[in-house]
């Protein structure tokens, strides 16, 4: 009988060995599959009973079976490992995201490019910048290019010039870079071709433009001495002097003068040989 209890103890150590030898290699937990010791086995079998901590024994008190078992099972290390190799699985098959530039750095403010004009009469001006083309409608006081780049050149040139009646245009302020802000302080200002000397009834901005200093209208007039300005005085025409003779805008005494004779027209006592010029204007 006793050799027949060793015997079967010798077979239960060599299943309990094998299951910690396969848990080992599989990560399998065949604790539940070991045979227990019965109540009727007279304390003789190995038999798996709680101690201190938890741990299994033997029936003999020989050792800890699960504590070899869990020592050679490297469960939680292998489920970790796989699970670390499918995340880097996972994480390189998918796309690389885009890089998105910031949107700060990636936008550019526009800004408008324009100024004010003054002593538009005429039909047909047209100005430039940057590519762009605008044709101001007579009488306008203001123009605006297209928005562009904040830090990028404008250039603003008259590319033609007014007619109908005929004008000068010139630019001023009308070059630099874009700085932050709408550029507004490009001037364009117009005069009649013939300024500062315009004839009477020649087109005018302002009385500057006339010979004759005066701009009423729009036009040129003869100033309010006509026909009698005296020589040095503004005029237009030579019907706004007395002389009869009206050059660069000013009042002349005739050719003939000073000895101009009786009848001459004159602009002063001293156009005359006589030394007199009278209330007509003529030479006594």
């Amino acid at each position: 009988m006793t050799s027949a209890r060793g015997a079967r103890a010798a077979r239960l150590v060599s299943v309990t060995a094998a299951a910690a030898l396969l848990v080992g290699a599989c990560g399998l937990d065949f604790d539940k599959y070991a045979p227990q010791g019965g109540a009727g086995d007279d304390g003789g079998a190995a038999e798996q009973d709680a101690a201190p901590g938890g741990e299994a024994t033997s029936g003999d008190g020989s050792g800890s079976v699960e504590a070899g078992i869990d020592a050679a099972n490297p469960v939680d290390t292998g489920v970790v490992g796989v699970d670390a190799s499918m995340d880097v699985a996972a994480d390189t098959s998918e796309p690389p995201e885009a890089s998105v530039p910031d949107a700060a750095e990636a936008s550019v403010t526009d800004y408008t490019v324009g100024g004010t004009i003054s002593g538009l009469v005429g039909h047909g001006l047209q100005l430039t910048n940057a590519g762009n083309t605008l044709d101001p409608a007579n009488g306008a006081t203001k123009f605006t290019f297209p928005a562009q780049p904040d830090g990028s050149a404008y250039d603003v040139k008259v590319a033609t010039q007014p007619a109908t009646p005929s004008q000068s245009c010139a630019v001023s302020s009308g070059s630099g870079n874009v700085a932050g802000a709408n550029v507004v302080d490009v001037t364009v200002t117009c005069a009649p071709s013939c300024a500062p000397t315009c004839d009477d009834g020649q087109t005018c901005v302002d009385a500057t433009d006339c010979g004759s200093g005066t701009c009423t209208g729009g036009k040129c007039h003869a100033p309010l001495c006509a026909p009698d300005c005296m020589d040095g005085n503004s005029c237009g025409a030579n019907t706004d002097c007395a002389s009869q003779v009206c050059t660069t805008g000013k009042c002349h005494a005739p050719a003939c003068a000073p000895t101009c004779a009786t009848g001459t027209p004159c602009g002063a006592n001293g156009d005359c040989k006589s030394g007199i010029c009278n209330f007509t204007h003529l030479c006594r």
